[in-house]
């Protein structure tokens, strides 16, 4: 799909040459693949950067020079990509890999692979083993997910969300499908995620099934917050990221028994916990039992930033898709003007220090890009390009990558350079690539966006 949307009236000729600048600057610092897994470190010496995980490694710079590639295909990056690839053959002899998802494990190689390959005609016997390994251990996954959460009336986040569960896994499969055992799978997923819509009974109360107990919650400090363990609803981590899921698969034709009726009560249930401020409706990303249970709804003074792990940009997208996958206009309205009340707030209170895409400009960026894709008649367009020059402004020569993560620290923000594509400069250049692209991208799928 060409871009339906011309945001060259938006983005100028000037603002498009910076913009191939930092890109190409970006390109030659990442050139080096073992270069740069010994320049990324943080001030108490540890690395940043982790070779065979997608979010923070070869498989997320692999991604970004196939872009390339494919933007500027006289270039020779596939070339650049092909050395990626070898550095990553060679980590892999050394390091196991550890799970099937798609942001550390053994899909994002293969989401990765698949880009690389042009649809399978490169890379064919590596990824057919990947694959292989990959089709082996999905049910597997599914039974012991769904034995522990029929067990402890609890779900982990680590076994549906998009970073490390189940929707990571189904949307490189939708993505690559090829054969029926790609779409049994694609069908064994929904249905684990259909069934976590099922209501359960915690505490005499009835509550939905992605609900997840302390104990799950997998850190002491979420503990401490959540003692009686929450329901997370943001993209990266919560019931967001398979809403967009089945909408996506529901667009692409993949229709399931309860696959409407689970999109439809994700969205309620979305609608039912939704906060206001001065400027409209928001989404802060988690709940407590204790507050929904009670129905009191606690208003945040500091809620979320507006990025695509938590926070409005990455809720409202898989909202737009679900009201696009059901045809229900007044939420495919409401998603749109409640983005747009993203930029009334002002910027103080958007919580993106950082360019990156998680947690940063870069996100909110991407986003907004994808919005404007499905719904091209929309105004968010004329907001582009103050977002642009604001992380334009954040290139910083002097630094190793061009760009660097900030990380808030018990004193004061931590500077830090990251290659990744998560948290680093792969993913904030594919975002900046996304504004001059000429042909269509789908490497955003990986972060379930289209």
């Amino acid at each position: 799909m060409q871009r339906t949307t011309d945001i060259n009236i938006f983005i100028n000729s000037k603002l498009q040459q910076n913009i191939q600048e930092i890109v190409f600057i970006i390109a030659e610092r990442l050139k080096d693949p073992y270069e740069i897994a010994k320049l990324g470190k943080r001030k108490d010496g540890n690395h940043t950067f982790f070779p065979i995980t997608f979010s923070h490694g070869y498989p997320g710079t692999i991604v970004f020079f196939t872009e390339l590639d494919r933007q500027y295909p006289n270039n020779k990056w596939d070339i650049v990509a092909h050395e990626h690839f070898l550095a990553l053959e060679k980590n892999l002899r050394d390091t196991p890999i550890s799970n099937i998802s798609l942001f550390t494990g053994l899909t994002g190689i293969a989401f990765a692979t698949f880009l690389a390959s042009r649809r399978r005609t490169r890379y064919n016997r590596f990824l057919n083993h990947l694959e292989e390994l990959l089709h082996k251990n999905i049910e597997i996954f599914i039974d012991q997910a769904t034995e522990s959460w029929l067990k402890n009336k609890s779900a982990k986040a680590s076994m549906f969300d998009v970073i490390g569960g189940l929707t990571g896994v189904g949307r490189y499969l939708l993505m690559s499908n090829q054969n029926n055992r790609h779409i049994n799978h694609i069908i064994k997923i929904s249905e684990f995620l259909i069934k976590l819509t099922n209501n359960i009974t915690v505490e005499n109360n009835i509550i939905p099934g992605w609900y997840v107990s302390c104990k799950n919650l997998g850190s002491t400090d979420l503990e401490k917050r959540y003692p009686k363990g929450n329901l997370n609803y943001g993209l990266a981590h919560g019931i967001a990221g398979p809403l967009s899921f089945l909408s996506i698969c529901k667009n692409e034709g993949i229709n399931i028994n309860g696959q409407k009726e689970a999109i439809e009560f994700i969205l309620n249930w979305l609608q039912s916990i939704k906060k206001q401020d001065f400027f409209g409706n928001y989404w802060s990303g988690r709940i407590s039992l204790e507050e929904y249970t009670n129905n009191t709804l606690s208003v945040e003074k500091d809620y979320s930033r507006e990025s695509w792990c938590y926070g409005n940009p990455g809720i409202l997208r898989a909202m737009n898709l679900a009201g696009i996958a059901t045809n229900n206009k007044n939420i495919i309205e409401q998603t749109i003007n409640d983005f747009e009340i993203i930029y009334k707030r002002p910027y103080k209170n958007w919580g993106l220090e950082s360019p990156i895409i998680c947690h940063g400009k870069s996100g909110l960026l991407q986003i907004t890009l994808n919005m404007l894709e499905d719904n091209p008649k929309c105004k968010l367009a004329s907001h582009l390009p103050k977002l642009t020059e604001m992380l334009i402004n954040q290139f910083n020569k002097e630094s190793i990558f061009g760009y660097q993560d900030i990380e808030p620290t018990a004193e004061q923000q931590e500077y830090v350079d990251k290659a990744g594509i998560l948290e680093g400069v792969a993913g904030i250049a594919l975002t900046l690539l996304s504004l001059i692209k000429t042909k269509d991208t789908i490497w955003e799928s990986s972060f379930l966006l289209k």
